[in-house]
């Protein structure tokens, strides 16, 4: 077996294991409890405008598990794909719909339990703080490693026309602990068309970086991404 498809399973089945543990909960809630599950294989693992699978060619494939209690819900995620190692997300969060206005706050961890680096591989390393907004086809968020002061944020604005979505990411790395790194900025645009409710294309290209030398580029290639979802009844 190749080492690449053995990673794969293995990320696979390690997404099982974690989401099977999710799905105890108190039998006083249970029939108040919705899950919702899906598998998904995407060409690379695209996140926040960059490929983290480092251009090697493996495809990302995850798995998700969401538990939701009246407007708060708890996810477990895992995916391959990622050149760090098998990465895990869990996530637990709150959000609310008001007519055309929502919002969302969660906490993500994010954990590589395979790094060959031994950093970020235990719960409580690398933790997001999370705010979402939406009113009608306008989005917003901002992320920011406030858990660990790392001075990493990622802000965005979206909107959707139907089927398309545009959605323009600014990366802010300032880390005044690394002292012998350039602080590096990144902004980069996402446009995605969903042909249907499982299958998505992206296109996404960074339009400008600053990495603190004196000429600024944004010569980075662009990346297209195909992602295919398909949701598990966990009824």
């Amino acid at each position: 077996m190749s080492s690449k498809l053995d990673k794969t399973i293995k990320a696979l089945a390690s997404s099982t294991i974690i989401a099977a543990s999710l799905a105890i909960v108190p039998a006083a809630f249970a029939e108040e409890v919705s899950y919702d599950a899906s598998v998904s294989i995407a060409n690379l693992y695209l996140f926040r405008g960059v490929d983290l699978g480092m251009s090697t060619g493996d495809p990302a494939i995850s798995g998700d598990l969401t538990a939701s209690y009246m407007n708060g819900y708890a996810t477990a995620w895992a995916s391959s794909g990622d050149a760090t190692g098998t990465e895990y997300n869990l996530i637990v969060g709150y959000g609310r719909e008001y007519d055309e206005f929502s919002f969302d706050f969660n906490l993500t961890n994010y954990i590589y339990p395979t790094s060959e680096e031994g950093t970020n591989d235990t719960i409580g390393e690398l933790t997001d703080v999370i705010v979402s907004l939406g009113y009608g086809p306008v989005s917003f968020s901002h992320a920011n490693n406030v858990a660990n002061g790392t001075g990493i944020s990622y802000t965005t604005f979206g909107a959707e026309f139907g089927d398309y979505n545009v959605l323009v990411g600014y990366n802010n790395d300032d880390n005044d602990e690394r002292e012998d790194e350039d602080d590096v900025n990144m902004t980069h645009i996402d446009l995605s068309y969903a042909f249907n409710d499982n299958l998505s294309f992206t296109v996404s290209k960074v339009i400008a970086q600053d990495d603190g030398a004196d000429d600024d580029s944004a010569d980075e290639d662009t990346l297209f991404v195909f992602s295919l979802s398909l949701p598990i009844d966990v009824k």
